[in-house]
């Protein structure tokens, strides 16, 4: 029995082995010189074609910033924020902050009831949303530290929205149902951003956390302010 048993399970393994998609099988990807990574394969494709045209490692970033706003909106979203830890190849380090800001017209006591109790506005509703930044942080960096002209490093997105790209049952599906979130306008909603708080944000640069590991192997990592006294470093 126990033999018989033992049998069905090999054969279980050997059966999923066999009908495992092939991106789970893939061996891992080796470079000499720069390595670009996405979590979808056509935004990681522009990031390499820009690399290989002579672009630097931030125009990289940002053409594929905006391709993963048209292929991935989950991790590439320029209706959001972010940051960006850049070290450049003198050695100097820099930080741009472009995390989302809250609108003019928000007040300190916004999300809290009649009697002083916190609601759930802080997180669901229109009222939840904050003024975004991708694209102000994106800027910033090209403009202090990119190479290639701005429509360059845009355009890949442009043509991936233009002509369409294959996609998932899933991704099909979500982009569904943000469309029928979308119907209304956040006005209508009682949001709160306007638009001057999408023409007044402005991306910041901030010195990053330094500090040296194993007393040879330099550590960077974002501004206290933004993450506290953690330091990130190689093993």
């Amino acid at each position: 029995m126990l033999e018989c048993y033992s049998l069905r399970l090999l054969s279980l393994v050997l059966v999923s082995v066999l009908v495992m998609p092939q991106a789970e099988v893939r061996q891992p990807v080796f470079a000499r010189k720069a390595m670009v990574v996405a979590q979808e394969e056509h935004a990681t494709d522009v990031g390499l074609a820009v690399l290989r045209s002579g672009g630097n490692a931030v125009d990289a970033a940002v053409a594929v910033g905006f391709a993963l706003a048209v292929t991935h909106p989950y991790a590439g979203n320029i209706g959001g924020g972010g940051f960006m830890l850049i070290r450049l190849a003198d050695g100097r380090a820099t930080f741009i902050d472009f995390r989302e800001r809250a609108p003019g017209k928000a007040s300190r006591d916004m999300y809290l009831d009649v009697t002083g109790k916190p609601t759930d506005e802080s997180i669901v509703g229109w009222r939840a949303a904050a003024v975004p930044g991708t694209v102000r942080g994106l800027e910033l960096a090209h403009k202090r530290y990119g190479r290639k002209p701005w429509a360059e490093l845009v355009k890949p997105a442009v043509d991936l929205a233009t002509n369409g790209f294959p996609v998932s049952f899933p991704q099909m599906d979500s982009w569904k149902h943000y469309a029928s979130l979308l119907a209304a306008t956040m006005a209508e909603q009682g949001g709160l951003i306007a638009l001057a708080d999408l023409h007044d944000y402005q991306a910041v640069e901030r010195k990053p956390m330094e500090g040296d590991y194993k007393a040879s192997t330099p550590g960077l990592s974002l501004p206290r302010e933004e993450m506290g006294d953690r330091l990130l470093a190689p093993p």
